[in-house]
């Protein structure tokens, strides 16, 4: 009832007092309310811990790796494979001559390979 009544008064000070009064008054003084963010409104995005990767593997290999993680209770197939690339690249950086090692790219950086 009563935000009606202050309708009313302000469209009552801009007939007598014309645009000019109205417009230095802030849009908070006139009534006017920025409306609330919306509940439902989208979240930012969270920065990916991971990306898809595909790779071309034969078909037996497929399978063991299927059958490993179905009787296997809490790994996952993308699980298995991260555990088991990042433990051949361990053992693979364990023998490697110095100066190939300290050429190796950084992490961070894409891998190149020649043609």
């Amino acid at each position: 009832m009563a935000a009606k009544k202050q309708d009313r008064t302000q469209m009552a000070a801009f007939i007598a007092q014309g645009t000019t009064e109205l417009a230095k008054l802030r849009p908070e003084q006139r009534g006017i309310v920025a409306p609330a963010a919306a509940p439902d409104a989208p979240k930012p995005k969270a920065v990916p811990t991971s990306k898809r990767f595909t790779v071309n593997l034969p078909m037996d290999l497929i399978s063991q790796a299927r059958q490993y993680v179905a009787n296997t209770v809490g790994i996952t197939l993308s699980d298995l494979v991260d555990e088991a690339l990042r433990k051949e690249l361990a053992d693979k950086a364990a023998t490697l001559h110095p100066t190939r090692a300290a050429a190796a790219p950084k992490k961070g950086r894409p891998v190149r390979l020649k043609a």
